[in-house]
């Protein structure tokens, strides 16, 4: 029994009164803004759990203290494996605090981020055990990124994998589930996605253009060589005339010029010994002032490095400094925008919650006024009915009552027609009597049809059924009758409800298609709106389940035997598998 403010409670869920079934939870949630079954305030509830964990009230939770809190507000055994990390608390941290611990006014974030990672966590748990076949705890790289792209869908980012990748000790093993529970929790935003995309476009981009440099270069060096071949050509093609003309011009002087030659060739050697030894001093002299000034940049260049680095850790220093002061300033302006925004959200969530208590009233109020108004027509209406049903009982009464007259009457004529015995007093009681009967037919209709009005009125089957078919009897068959056509309509109108709302009861598929069927035929559809649309619901999802039972009896033995052997089911998978066998 863990103890808060001097009051016992058989958890941190009891606490705050909320059912700790997993992620999914009902009743008064932490972050739900509304008051706590005990009647305790949330923010005073909230505080007594935080210091419950916050052992030395230090104003802060550390990631252990955060994950035992949200463990047992979650009900969740670290023995059976269900319970959340401390590398995802610590996570959880570094995604919703300013700071690496968990302040009080960060309570509620952090736990609507551990709802969420615990809520991936179960249901990657499963898929993890589904492709770890020979029950080895451990996934191929592979099936590592499928998890991450089936949890991310349209988010996943090739670039958070691969990194995920790169970063592991041993790169091409197999993956465990605690490798990749934190990281797989981490889903990309939009703004990341979008911008890999247009860094893969860049470096596409990049690529196609270098590659284009490339073969203009490859193309403008063939050329340049096509072209020094050429040149090499014309100039070897020029020296071989040039040696052939000075061959011929030496043949010719060859005889008179040989002793001329010779004192031009002694003055030549003389010469070229004279320009090799120039030469000589020349390039000694330019390779010693080249030595010198390249020992002159070297010394250039060492000091101007030591200058730049000096700068640069200044620059560095420099920045550091500013950084750090801006993370200062935004972490101070985040706390205050936070505070702004959830003091924003406290006056909008009472805004709304009397706007909804207005709405609510008004609407009580605007439902009682329907009802008085339906009540007062309803009465109105039942006062009516009365009235024209009091009415037709009346008229149908005294047409009874002239019917007996007239046939009391047509009796006596008929026993004056027995006596009489000439034929004049026979042809006066032969007249008294087909009168007679002729006031008795026209009383009999007008009863009949006096009946059918009251039946009408009354809307029951023990009233129409007999008076339609009595009407059906008297009625001549060259006349119509409204009140008879009303009448039968209503028949099979309450005939057709009464078989709908019993097979509405029954839920039996073929009867209920049989019933609506029925309603249809008897031209009773705008009568019957309202049961109509309901059966139609009702037909709709009985058709649903036959076709789900008919593919689920269908699923091939070896199927069913493999979704029973998994330990946790998904729970709509395992509720449709128990229904089903």
């Amino acid at each position: 029994m863990a103890a808060v403010r001097g009051r016992d409670w058989s958890s941190a869920a009891s606490m705050l009164g909320i059912d700790v079934a997993g992620a999914r939870y009902s009743g008064n949630r932490p972050d739900s803004g509304t008051s706590i079954t005990s009647g305790m305030p949330l923010q005073v509830a909230l505080k007594a759990l935080f210091n419950q964990y916050d052992h030395q009230l230090e104003g802060y939770l550390t990631a252990g203290q955060l994950q035992e809190l949200f463990n047992s507000l979650r009900d969740l055994d670290e023995l059976t494996g269900t319970s959340l990390s401390v590398q995802q608390a610590e996570a959880t941290i570094s995604a919703c605090c300013a700071a690496d611990t968990c302040e009080l006014a960060e309570l509620t974030a952090c736990i609507r981020e551990l709802d969420r990672r615990l809520e991936i966590l179960r249901n990657v748990r499963w898929e993890f055990d589904f492709l770890d076949a020979q029950r080895r705890g451990l996934v191929s790289e592979e099936q590592a990124r499928f998890l991450f792209h089936a949890t991310h869908n349209e988010r996943f980012s090739s670039q958070q994998f691969n990194d995920f990748i790169r970063s592991r000790p041993r790169q091409g093993s197999a993956i465990s589930f605690e490798e990749i529970e934190v990281e797989i929790c981490k889903i990309p935003s939009v703004q990341q996605v979008l911008f890999e995309a247009e860094e893969v476009r860049r470096k596409e981009q990049a690529r196609v253009e270098k590659a284009q440099k490339q073969a203009n270069a490859r193309r403008a060096e063939e050329e340049q060589l096509e072209m020094s071949l050429r040149i090499a050509a014309l100039a070897r093609v020029e020296n071989e005339r040039r040696e052939k003309e000075a061959r011929a011009a030496a043949r010719h002087q060859a005889i008179a010029g040989e002793e001329k030659d010779k004192l031009r060739q002694e003055a030549n050697e003389k010469q070229m010994r004279t320009r090799f030894r120039k030469r000589k001093l020349t390039i000694d002299l330019h390779m010693e002032q080249r030595e010198m000034a390249a020992k002159a940049r070297e010394t250039r260049t060492q000091v101007e490095d030591e200058r730049k680095a000096k700068a640069l850790l200044e620059e560095e220093a420099r920045q550091s400094a500013e950084r750090q002061a801006k993370e200062e300033a935004d972490r101070r302006l985040a706390e205050r925008r936070a505070l702004e925004e959830e003091q924003e959200r406290q006056r909008e969530e009472e805004a709304r919650r009397r706007a909804q208590e207005e709405a609510k009233a008004q609407a009580e109020e605007d439902r009682k006024r329907r009802e008085e108004d339906e009540k007062r027509i309803a009465k109105e209406k039942a006062e009516a009915d009365k009235l024209a049903r009091q009415h037709a009982e009346e008229e149908t009464q005294h047409a009874a009552q002239r019917e007996a007259d007239a046939i009391a009457e047509a009796e006596a004529a008929t026993a004056a027609l027995a006596t009489a015995t000439d034929e004049e007093s026979k042809a006066a009681a032969l007249s008294r009597q087909n009168q007679a009967k002729q006031r008795a037919r026209e009383a009999c209709e007008k009863r009949v049809r006096g009946n059918l009005k009251v039946a009408v009125k009354s809307r029951k089957l023990e009233q129409l059924e007999p008076a339609v078919k009595e009407a059906e009897a008297v009625k001549p068959d060259k006349e119509e009758w409204p009140e008879l056509t009303e009448a039968q309509h209503l028949l099979r109108q309450l005939r057709a409800a009464m078989d709908l709302k019993g097979a509405l009861t029954g839920r039996k598929l073929a009867a209920l298609q049989a019933a609506a069927k029925n309603v249809r035929k008897s031209g009773c559809e705008s009568e019957l709106a309202r049961e109509m649309a309901e059966a139609a619901s009702l037909i709709s999802k009985l058709e649903k389940l036959a076709r789900q039972k008919k593919e689920i009896m269908d699923m091939k033995g070896n199927v069913i035997s493999e979704l029973r052997s998994y330990s946790n089911p998904p729970t709509a998978v395992h509720k449709v598998l128990i229904a089903t066998f």
